[in-house]
């Protein structure tokens, strides 16, 4: 018998009241995240709170997933504890989307016989969640959002374009590799991670950025010499911000066929506490059809690291 598990212990901050507050379908998120996980639901049971919250179990093969919600708190704490080969981390992107939580925070335990001498806290990891509006009404009248086969979801062209033309503009900044991206659509929404979303803030990609943005950066920063290494720690708060990612640019299309790429000489620089923002220009490589979908290839990035996902 198989008794190694993995134990999340979870908390959802800036959830929706009517979610927390909603006994059958709290339960009914549960079941749906034990099943995206792989486990077997074996029975249920449930209770509203007074004046309002829910506490919800769910009894599974493997082991079992429970809830507590604060409605008036707009918070709710779960835990999770599976044996065997079920997937965690699904179940708690399930919990996550299902009650509209802003942020996140995870604990991952390892568990079970044989062990070390002490159960092992794989990490603590705060994780924020950003909604972006990625509906047509949003977008650039130049590009639109469809399901695209074997990728998720793809940005596509509204018309032809010809080699070296614009197609969009839109703002890059810093974030944490576990920030969550919920990719809000006309088809549906995606939560994707900054990691699947940008490229990592490596030294050569610094040293790749045009004089200009380099110039800007030390300049706010009020460094005199701006060298790719001070850059980053001031840019990346001690590397706690390292991944460069874009509104929707990269919604799962990475690619080796790449048909644009980025105007970096006429990136603009500004500030967002403390943050830099970059408007960046997305230029056609080559004649692009109506309705063609739209790739870059990252691995031209300077200093590329793969997602931990990637699959071009």
């Amino acid at each position: 018998m198989n008794t190694t598990g993995t134990h999340i212990l979870a908390e959802y901050s800036g959830c929706e009241t009517a979610i927390l507050d909603d006994c059958e379908g709290v339960e009914e998120l549960l079941v749906k995240a034990a099943v995206a996980a792989g486990a077997t639901v074996v029975a249920c049971t449930s209770h509203r709170l007074h004046p309002n919250g829910v506490s919800s179990m769910v009894v599974l093969r493997e082991s079992h997933l429970s809830i507590h919600t604060w409605p008036q708190a707009l918070y709710a704490a779960a835990d999770f504890f599976t044996c065997g080969k079920c997937d965690s981390d699904r179940a708690h992107r399930v919990l996550a989307e299902g009650l509209a939580a802003d942020s996140s925070q995870v604990i991952v335990i390892e568990r079970g016989l044989p062990g070390t001498p002490k159960m092992r806290v794989r990490g603590h990891v705060p994780v924020e969640r950003i909604k972006v509006d990625c509906r047509s009404t949003a977008l650039p009248v130049t590009v639109r959002v469809e399901r695209s086969p074997g990728r998720g979801l793809g940005l596509f062209a509204t018309r032809v374009f010809e080699p070296g033309e614009l197609i969009y503009e839109t703002p890059m900044w810093l974030a944490a590799l576990e920030t969550e991206y919920i990719m809000q659509t006309d088809v549906g929404e995606s939560i994707l991670s900054a990691d699947q979303l940008g490229t990592e803030l490596t030294i050569p990609a610094l040293e790749e950025f045009p004089e200009h943005v380099r110039t800007a950066l030390a300049c706010h920063y009020g460094l005199k010499d701006p060298s790719p290494i001070l850059l980053r720690e001031h840019m990346t708060d001690r590397r706690k911000h390292k991944v460069l990612v874009t509104s929707f640019d990269g919604l799962m299309n990475h690619s080796r066929d790449s048909n644009i790429h980025v105007d970096w000489t006429a990136t603009s620089t500004a500030f967002e506490n403390d943050k830099p923002v970059w408007n960046i220009r997305i230029l056609a490589a080559r004649s692009i059809d109506a309705g063609e979908e739209i790739f870059w290839d990252y691995t031209e990035a300077p200093g590329f690291i793969p997602p931990r996902d990637w699959s071009p």
